[in-house]
């Protein structure tokens, strides 16, 4: 197999990424003094619900997960689908950390920093997941995963250790595991299933049964919170545009006044 067919590199936010993360933050500090209590909105509300919104690889595979029925192997659609079942390597690769034969891990590397007080701070430096093709089974068939673009969520830390300034940690896909996948149901030149990346809806995920099972029993007091977290906000955001003056030992709410801080 190729080296581009069996590792990808995770997502990491290049150098001019985090430039704009620093000036995005000194500019919304800089907006609070200059713009006055109407960014508090932005602060405390708008920016918290856009930042839920932002897409990620976590998010779309959690999103699809809950609405996506999980099929039988060997009755499984083509297109989008989702197929629980344990895993069967196929050929194995060796794990960066004791050499072990897996079916693939996510190999992770950070910089390690500490600020005065001995806090440490972790920069990731090198992320990648490098993985064989291999097969999911359950009680109806099996059918073959092709790898490429695969993402790790919540799979459980194998290894990790810290060493000169850095730390390495690694996490593991074994045989016999059982998970969740959520991708693309296809038909290979020779007419057999495999399960792949889904370009359009740009979703592949591998995740524990177990813990999938988990984040579904507790979603909806999730859900609750995060309500409630959105309206706390809001009403934080609205006490502090709201003009409000004590005189004579009494206390005058007068009515919030948004303007247009761009004006």
């Amino acid at each position: 197999m190729q080296e581009d067919d069996k590792k990808y590199n995770i997502d990491i936010i290049p150098n001019q990424g985090k430039i704009f993360g620093i000036v995005l933050i000194c500019l919304l500090s800089g907006s609070l003094f200059y713009f006055g209590r109407n960014m508090f909105i932005f602060v405390f509300l708008v920016f918290p619900v856009i930042n839920y919104l932002l897409p990620s690889k976590q998010k779309r595979f959690l999103k699809y997960q809950s609405v996506l029925p999980t099929s039988k192997i060997r009755s499984v659609a083509i297109g989008l689908a989702e197929i629980e079942g344990r895993l069967l390597m196929i050929k194995p690769v060796i794990t960066p950390i004791k050499k072990k034969e897996c079916i693939g891990y996510r190999y992770k590397i950070e910089s390690v920093s500490k600020d005065r007080y001995q806090k440490k701070t972790y920069e990731i430096i090198k992320d990648e997941i490098n993985c064989n093709p291999f097969f999911v089974e359950d009680d109806t068939g099996e059918i073959e995963v092709n790898p490429i673009n695969i993402s790790f969520v919540w799979i459980p830390i194998d290894e990790r250790y810290e060493r000169r300034g850095k730390r390495y940690t690694q996490y593991v896909l074994y045989p016999n595991d059982k998970m969740l996948l959520v991708g693309k149901s296809s038909i290979k030149k020779n007419n057999k299933p495999v399960f792949e990346y889904e370009d359009l809806k740009k979703v592949f995920s591998i995740s524990p049964a177990s813990k999938i099972s988990t984040y579904n029993f507790y979603k909806p007091l999730l859900n609750s919170f995060i309500s409630f977290v959105f309206i706390f906000a809001f009403i934080t955001a609205l006490i502090l545009i709201t003009p409000i003056k004590i005189k004579e030992n009494k206390i005058d709410i007068e009515t919030p006044k948004i303007e247009n801080p761009f004006k």
